[in-house]
């Protein structure tokens, strides 16, 4: 019996003398808007830095991407031939700054969708130079998750969030793009609207059917792992444990 409950002791040792667990932890990155200028026209592509020594999002804007269908509910996948447009930043309905297409097609009429992400149009972002892995304070974290932070300016159609899985924006023949849906819906005006995925593509395509949304911001969230040692308690019981398993084995040798 005394050697049966010295097994026990020496297994609840044993598991008390785990040296360490891990826990993961997370580290977020953000991107950081060009600041409004006037004209509000940037040359394509715009370069979007990103904190914490994560890299950059390369950003182009795009006509003909997506077509105009006032129809909701269906998602409608990127096409391809888009013409490349430049970009622009202004404040949006809620007053902070928004990225959007130039919208060249639009440029002398009066129209409420005019620096936004107007119908037809889309913005693809490139992440070939975003790191995939990031080391700060002696931890490497690794991207795990996409976060578009978005507003929807004006009610109409539907928003299109697709991601790159394979070939070029544009690409012919073997390069032809092939995109995957991330995320679509129906613009609901005056709410802002966050799509956040753990797929991971090298280009994303956000555009819209009909009406306006534009980008506030992105978040990259990259994961990580750290190792626990046990606290004093569990050292104070470890050490119990095995004062415990000596005594009862020591008596044991003496009475055989």
């Amino acid at each position: 019996m005394k050697i049966k409950a010295a097994v026990s002791v020496w297994c609840t040792a044993a598991a008390l003398l785990t040296p360490a667990y891990a826990t993961t932890i997370y580290f977020t990155t953000n991107t950081v808007l060009p600041t409004v200028i006037q004209p509000a026209d940037y040359p394509a592509p715009m370069t979007i830095g990103l904190t914490g020594g994560a890299g950059y999002i390369t950003a182009i804007g795009y006509e003909g991407m997506f077509p105009k269908n006032p129809k909701s509910g269906t998602a409608i996948a990127p096409a391809n031939g888009a013409s490349p447009e430049d970009l622009t930043v202004q404040n949006d309905l809620t007053g902070a700054e928004g990225l959007g297409v130039a919208n060249s097609h639009q440029r002398g009429i009066s129209s409420e969708d005019v620096g936004f992400i107007a119908p037809t149009d889309a913005v693809v972002l490139d992440f070939a130079n975003v790191k995939a892995s990031v080391t700060t304070g002696g931890t490497t974290y690794s991207e795990n998750q996409v976060t578009f932070n978005l507003y929807q300016d004006h009610a109409g159609a539907d928003y299109e969030v697709y991601g790159l899985v394979s070939g070029e924006v544009n690409g012919t023949g073997a390069n032809r793009p092939v995109w995957a849906p991330v995320q679509t819906g129906t613009i609901v005006a005056g709410q802002p609207l966050t799509v956040s995925t753990t797929s991971l593509y090298p280009e994303y395509a956000l555009g819209v059917t009909d009406c306006a949304i534009d980008i506030e911001s992105l978040d990259i969230r990259y994961s990580g792992a750290t190792t626990q040692a046990p606290e004093p308690g569990t050292l104070v019981l470890v050490g119990a444990a095995l004062i415990g398993l000596g005594m009862t084995m020591r008596k044991h040798k003496r009475k055989a």
